[in-house]
């Protein structure tokens, strides 16, 4: 019998050697259409929430006063159906599921009174691949490219700018034995940047020409509400403190990175005690399953900004057992299997309030418009 990893490396094949052609043609069709409006894409892992961000994100613009947002039609449908079933119904998406064919989307957002003299408008668009976390955690397992079609690092590599969605539970007591942890995921795909813009020739400069969102998702939970307002020290506790080292040390320009921690349902506030509570019910009780907590400690001063000392060992709940005993979460898996993850619903539909889901994309935008970066055109 296979393993749960075989099955996912074979989806993972099957998803890539089908969906080319039809990435490659929606890409042509999208920079066909305009040459000059700023990509922005996303990379998130299984279960970091890209589906949830992807979706209140554009209920947020739709509300965000100086700018116009519309999406393509696919895109609609998209939108739609997933505000449908957080807002309507309180219940998450289900996980993006490998088929023969996905899409990519597209949200332009358009600045208003920025008519040109050319009668053109200052015009950014946010473009994702509906793809299943494992796709983007191991491109590298199929062929990258076949007859010159794209494949998900051509996306990305062509976006002038990335939001990376984090996914804060995703630590090494919840990783199976071929899972990689964000260190080796976050290097691997770097390094392909890196190559990629060498063989270019657009930049005698090594470091890279992409601006990077790191947003730590799902912050509304405990104990990294406690930890928002230190998003630098939380995305380091999460990507590992090797990998955040490397990006100012070597991958990305100085200002061309930058740190936030996320929330796309955010907390609510109790009418009698006035405290914010999670807004979010896993199983059939209420709070935040017990995994390994992200511990504050001493804070140092490294290349780029103050960050966390990293800890010999997590700070486990209170139900830790024995010194001997071998942890592991309520409805843990066997040990070396990562654990089932709970099922989680919204308690208070209306009380939804994401915080700091617009600001990665606030950022972006101001940095690229400030120092536009020189990007390698999609299949080259």
């Amino acid at each position: 019998m296979k393993s749960i990893n075989d099955v996912r490396a074979a989806n993972a094949d099957v998803f890539s050697t089908r969906s080319r052609s039809h990435l490659y043609k929606q890409w042509q069709r999208f920079t066909a259409a305009d040459h000059t409006t700023f990509r922005i894409g996303i990379w998130g892992t299984t279960g970091a929430g890209k589906t949830t961000f992807l979706a209140m994100l554009y209920d947020a613009l739709l509300l965000r006063p100086g700018w116009t947002v519309a999406a393509d039609s696919n895109a609609r449908q998209f939108v739609t159906g997933q505000l449908r079933a957080i807002r309507t119904k309180g219940h998450f998406p289900a996980p993006t599921e490998v088929t023969a064919q996905t899409d990519i989307f597209r949200y332009i957002l358009q600045e208003e009174h920025s008519r040109q003299s050319d009668d053109l408008f200052n015009q950014v668009s946010l473009d994702f691949v509906d793809a299943p976390g494992e796709f983007y955690e191991r491109p590298h397992q199929a062929d990258r490219r076949v007859s010159g079609e794209m494949d998900i690092l051509d996306y990305l590599s062509s976006c002038h700018g990335i939001i990376f969605l984090l996914d804060p539970d995703r630590v090494d007591e919840s990783l199976g034995e071929n899972d990689d942890d964000y260190r080796t995921m976050l290097l691997d795909l770097m390094l392909e940047f890196q190559e990629r813009n060498i063989k270019s020739g657009l930049s005698d400069d090594l470091r890279l020409e992409q601006y990077m969102a790191f947003c730590v998702t799902k912050s509304d939970k405990n104990p990294y509400w406690e930890q928002r307002e230190s998003a630098q020290n939380l995305a380091e506790a999460v990507m590992g403190d090797t990998m955040y080292r490397m990006l100012g040390s070597n991958f990305c320009r100085p200002g061309h990175f930058g740190f936030f921690a996320t929330s796309a349902i955010g907390r609510y506030q109790d009418a009698e005690s006035g405290e914010w509570l999670e807004n979010i019910a896993y199983g059939n009780g209420r709070g935040t399953p017990d995994r390994r907590r992200v511990r504050p400690a001493a804070v140092t001063t490294t290349s780029i900004g103050q960050a966390y000392e990293p800890e010999a060992a997590p700070d486990l709940p209170p139900e830790t057992p024995a010194p001997n005993a071998s942890w592991a979460p309520v409805g843990a898996a066997a040990p070396n299997q990562p654990p089932a993850p709970p099922a989680a619903s919204i308690i208070r539909k209306q009380a939804i309030n994401p915080f700091n889901i617009i600001e990665p994309l606030d950022w972006l935008i101001d940095s690229m418009r400030r120092e536009p970066p020189r990007i390698v055109p999609a299949g080259k």
